[in-house]
């Protein structure tokens, strides 16, 4: 298999994580709001998700700093020719 190929399946494994924590979030902020337990500040100012709500919607957000200098560094293998198999190894330590 083409090593430029195979470092994609992490890179899509990543992003499906990432979308699965985005409706996941929808899901529990949605009940959390249906419940009444999100916390409503000034307006202008974000809402304070407690509970289950809120540790997705952290584990959300994280998923949007780190895993996006992990996309760079994929890509740019791809477009340099580096990505060999070392370092699809690499990005699959890293999606685990």
């Amino acid at each position: 298999m083409n090593p430029n190929l195979s470092i994609v399946q992490p890179l899509l494994v990543q992003a499906g994580l990432t979308f699965f924590l985005l409706f996941w979030m929808g899901k529990e902020r949605y009940q959390a709001v249906r419940d009444g337990t999100v916390v409503r500040n000034e307006p202008g100012v974000r809402p304070t998700w407690l509970g289950r709500a809120g540790t997705i919607s952290n584990a959300f957000h994280n998923q949007l700093e780190m895993p996006m200098l992990f996309f760079v560094v994929a890509i740019l293998a791809i477009l340099t020719g580096s990505a060999d198999y070392p370092m699809t190894a690499l990005a699959w330590a890293y999606v685990i």
